[in-house]
This record gives structure tokens, sequence and C-alpha cells, in this order.
């Protein structure tokens, strides 16, 4: 199991928590060149970022700095990925509601092995949606349940956010949709796929609409093979395409694995013989890397379990890379609610007892090990049926909106 002095920590809610051992004059810090200044604060860990915007006005503006933003994007010690992610929804919400409380968010850090309670995100306010869609990188993309008519792209380091201009079509609940961040220009696209306000055989569903950060627009790129449905997931991204788990609607058989093409606008059919089980496969990707993770049955073990398997992307075939070992799957509840993926961390999650537990897996070490009960405040009422759990992985930084 994961040790750790330290499994919940407050970020930015209490700015007097940290003490030097020596007191420090204001005027020396305020005396420093500000070149000299942002590079000492640039180097710092991702959770001192925020508690250091409390301190003055001056300190709260850094990420809004390009020198600031420079240096950090060259710092030896990035910041590490958060997964999984979880927001607290607000106990006065009603039950049927799945707005969340953007008072409460958290996260497990990778970097310090413990879970980190996130700020507030004070840049949204009442007239702003309360769902969370989905995320990339640094940015988490808002809007409401039902709907795609109030989307809003928000970054909680920058606390800055752009409200999304209106869909070109009228959608429902997509089946898919996802975020795509480009490393280089530091621009994104949000995907929207599979509109349900049609049935997957008419060509209003196939339709596939594009929002380009660069241009602030909306566009209708490509269209979504004929005779496929799409799964309710984000997809997973590799080489800027988007791998998604799909199905022929007659067979009922979630055994296909469609490709879409950021840069083209077109769709494919990568396979049809997706490692599967029991229950329907999750597709994940990292890097250049596409993995599925299938719970089958283990007829030696006679007992289910959780399987990786990769994809070579030349040959188009399957193979095993790692099994769950079966303590840490009866930890989770026996079951795989969801999965995230960033570089070299690979993260189940699932349900016992009423609370959530994960099992994270490193590629690098080929090792699974247990990630610590996510700790649910008591004293705010909080259960499982007011957390809701994001599949995508938050890594902080300063990327513009």
């Amino acid at each position: 199991m994961m040790e750790s002095t330290r499994l919940y920590s407050d970020i930015g809610h209490n700015p007097r928590e940290l003490k030097t051992p020596e007191e420090l004059s204001p005027s020396l810090w305020s005396s420093l060149p500000t070149e000299l200044l942002e590079r000492v604060l640039a180097f710092l860990p991702f959770p001192n970022l925020f508690r250091l915007r409390s301190v003055c006005r001056r300190w709260n503006s850094l990420p809004h700095c390009s020198y600031f933003r420079q240096i950090r994007a060259s710092a030896p010690n990035q910041w590490g990925a958060c997964l999984p992610v979880l927001f607290c929804k607000d106990a006065s919400i009603d039950t049927e509601d799945e707005g969340w409380n953007s008072d409460s968010w958290s996260a497990y850090d990778t970097t310090s092995n413990q879970w980190l309670r996130l700020p507030p995100l004070t840049c949204l306010d009442a007239r702003h949606p309360k769902y969370l869609v989905v995320g990339s990188g640094g940015l988490l993309c808002i809007g409401d349940f039902d709907s795609t008519e109030n989307l809003v792209v928000c970054n909680p380091v920058t606390r800055c956010f752009r409200e999304l201009s209106p869909t070109l079509g009228e959608w429902a609940e997509p089946d898919l949709t996802a975020m795509a961040i480009d490393k280089h220009t530091g621009g994104y696209r949000l995907v929207l796929a599979g509109n349900r306000n049609f049935k997957p055989d008419d060509m209003g569903y196939r339709t596939t609409e594009v929002y380009n950060s660069a241009t602030k627009a909306w566009a209708i790129a490509g269209k979504i093979p004929a005779n496929l449905e799409l799964h309710s997931q984000e997809g997973a991204l590799c080489n800027n395409i988007l791998y998604c788990l799909a199905r022929d609607p007659k067979q009922g058989v979630w055994n296909t694995l469609t490709a879409y093409d950021l840069v083209s606008g077109k769709w494919t059919v990568v396979s049809q013989n997706i490692p599967h089980g029991s229950r329907t496969p999750h597709v994940i990707g990292s890097h250049d890397r596409i993995l599925v993770v299938a719970e089958r049955h283990d007829p030696v073990a006679d007992a289910d379990c959780v399987i990786l398997f990769e994809l070579d992307l030349v040959t188009k075939k399957w193979r095993e890379i790692s099994q769950l070992p079966h303590e840490l799957y009866v930890g989770i509840g026996k079951r795989v609610i969801a999965c995230t993926v960033d570089g070299d961390y690979i993260c189940v999650t699932g349900c016992s007892s009423s609370r959530w537990y994960s099992a994270m897996y490193r590629s690098s070490q080929n090792k699974w090990q247990q990630v610590p009960a996510f700790p649910v405040d008591e004293s705010k009422g909080r259960d499982l049926c007011e957390l809701l759990l994001s599949s995508s992985p938050f890594r902080p930084s300063l990327e513009p909106v």
C-alpha cells in the first residue's frame, strides 16, 4: 500500500498555515527585482502556487505574467498529474441534480502521494452551469447536464475562463465529448460527436462538431462511420487522433475501436476485436499508447479480474501487459467505474462500502499500488451519492483559455 504521512492537504484555503523558522521582512521581498522574484517563485511546487497568490496583489498576478509562464514552462520540475479527480456535490442541491459545488473538489497528487483539496473555482459565478463536462491538461470544461448550450472553459490555476459561443447544431448530451490541447500552441479543441437528439442510424447522429480556441468558433468536421454507435466515454487521445469505443447497434457488443483525426477531420475503424469481458471495456490513451481496461473471468482462479491490454498501432493487434492483483480488485469493489491515465500512471477506480477506492499502475515499473481512500469530510455530510468522479486527470498548468 502506498504510504504517506499526510493523505489530505488543503491548498489555498489557509494562507497562514505555512510558517518559516525565521521571520522575513516584507520589504526584503518587495525590493527584489521582478524578474528574479518571478524566477524563484516559478520553481515552486504546484500546491504552493495557490498559497503564494494569497500573499499580495503582486504575487496574485504572477500566473498572468508572460515571463513567469515562460520560466515555469522551462522548469525541470514540471508539475505532476493529479488523478483521480473528485467533485463534491453541495448537500443543499437536490439529489437528482447533477450539479457540483465549485468550493469542493479534490485530486490525488501523484508527486506527493496525497489527496489535495483544491481551491474553489472562484472565476465561476451563479450564472455559470454547474456540471463537469470534460477536462484536459489544466483546463476544465463546465456545462449543463443534458445540453451543450452553456459551455465554459476555465483554468483553476490562473482563474480565467471563456464562455464558448453556441454550437451550430442543437445537441442533447453527446455520446462523445473530448478535449485536446495542442502542446505547441497551447490552444485546444472541444469535440462533440454522437448527437442523442437522433437515433444511431440517423445521419444527424453521425455529425461531429469541433470548437477551436484559435478561431473561437465551432465547425462541422466529419461524420461517424455508418452503422456505428459511440459509447459515452471521453475518448483516448494519441498523436492528434482521438480513439473511441463503439459498436454495431444490431450486435450490441462494444468491441469496435474507432478513431477521429483532429487534423483531417476524418473517422476510421481501427479494430473490431477489442478485448472485452463481463463488462464494457474502457479505452484510455497516453502519449503514443492506446490501452483497454477489460474485466474478464479468470477460469484458473474462477474469479473476475481486470486486465490491461495495449494496441500495436502498426499491426492493430492487442497484447496483455498487466493484470490488477485480485486483492486490489476486491478493494475497489470488484468493478471498474472509471479509468484515468496520464503519462506513466494508469488509475482504475471503483466503489466499496459507499466510498471511492483506486488502484494505480506505474507502466515504467510494471507495478500496481493501492491509492489511499478518498478522505470524506464527515462533518459536511458528504457521502458517495454526493461525489462526481472525473475520468480526466488534472495536470496543473498556466495554459490560456
